[in-house]
């Protein structure tokens, strides 16, 4: 019994880490900080497919920060999976249609970090 609390205990702590991690890139997002981004909130994964379009992530961000304005993050369901974890999100930003996409995250030593956007799991922007 007191196993199966503590990993329930743990999961909530993986989901709150998880919607804290999301809300850290809207907030980064919502004040142009391409900095926080690259450095604080994206996966090396992810910041090395930028790379590999010959981009670095602050210009690939910068790029993406201007086109969003006003952003909001609406989050569903969030599932936890050892170091991975899924977000179901609703996305809005004005000017722009509401986007509900899947966004993946993996846990590393640095904490939980964002490796995929948008609906088909490739980067936004």
């Amino acid at each position: 019994m007191v196993a199966a609390c503590a990993l329930s205990a743990c999961g909530a702590t993986s989901r709150a880490e998880v919607e804290a991690k999301l809300q850290q890139f809207v907030r980064a997002t919502a004040a142009g900080d391409d900095q926080t981004l690259c450095k604080d909130v994206l996966a090396q994964s992810l910041i090395a497919r930028i790379a590999s379009t010959g981009h670095t992530c602050q210009q690939a961000m910068q790029i993406f920060l201007q086109s969003v304005q006003d952003p909001t993050l609406s989050l569903g369901k969030v599932t936890v999976h050892g170091q991975n974890a899924t977000a179901l999100t609703l996305t809005t930003a004005r000017g722009q249609r509401s986007t509900v996409a899947s966004v993946q995250l993996v846990q590393t030593s640095n904490g939980w970090r964002v490796s995929t956007l948008g609906p088909s799991g490739r980067a936004a922007g």
